[in-house]
């Protein structure tokens, strides 16, 4: 397994809800690996105190956004954290197990008011700041990917390898997507 084959002990991996499990976190702790990501609420290893069940109505949904259950398990060092963004959202971590807070953060967003982009501060927990900053953009490429697919529904093969083949295509095009952005961003040319 490639967790095993990590050069230094302790090393970071972060993880989408597809592989973050307890068990899993407590095997990568045993063998010197700290792991942390997004948990499904169902089925994963995240403890009934920190579930949260989705808000039914708009007054409920005003009601709970902004909580946040922490619940830590002393044995394998193991964090998970649930908060209440648009829904509820749950992380298990055993890099964060020592302390996990509110942080300000900054972000430029375009002031229409003023036509021009404007620095706002905000705070959001350290383990979801980590995450964020952590996952080298896979989450980003997958929505994208997501967002602008040519082979939608429309599209089904009989055969199992388009779908290999047209994923690909995807990932390809979203990548020279954000090359496009980033090499735009560094000739300082506005691009949307």
């Amino acid at each position: 397994m490639l967790v095993k084959r990590m050069k230094f002990d302790w090393t970071r991996i972060w993880m989408d809800n597809l592989f973050t499990s307890r068990r899993f976190i407590q095997w990568g702790y045993e063998e010197k690996v700290l792991m942390g990501g997004v948990a499904r609420a169902t089925a994963r290893g995240v403890p009934d105190s920190v579930v949260q069940t989705e808000a039914r109505s708009k007054a409920e949904l005003e009601r709970v956004v902004g909580t946040v259950k922490i619940a830590r398990t002393e044995d394998f060092k193991i964090v998970a954290v649930s908060i209440y963004d648009n829904k509820p959202v749950h992380f298990l971590s055993s890099i964060h197990n020592t302390e996990v807070n509110m942080i300000e953060t900054f972000r430029d967003v375009w002031d229409s008011s003023e036509q021009k982009k404007k620095e706002i501060s905000f705070t959001r927990l350290n383990v979801i700041d980590d995450y964020n900053h952590n996952m080298n953009g896979v989450d980003i490429a997958d929505q994208l990917r997501e967002i602008y697919r040519f082979d939608g529904p429309w599209m089904r093969q009989r055969k199992w390898w388009w779908a290999l083949f047209l994923w690909g295509i995807g990932v390809a095009v979203v990548n020279a997507y954000i090359l496009y952005k980033k090499q735009c961003e560094a000739a300082k040319l506005l691009v949307a």
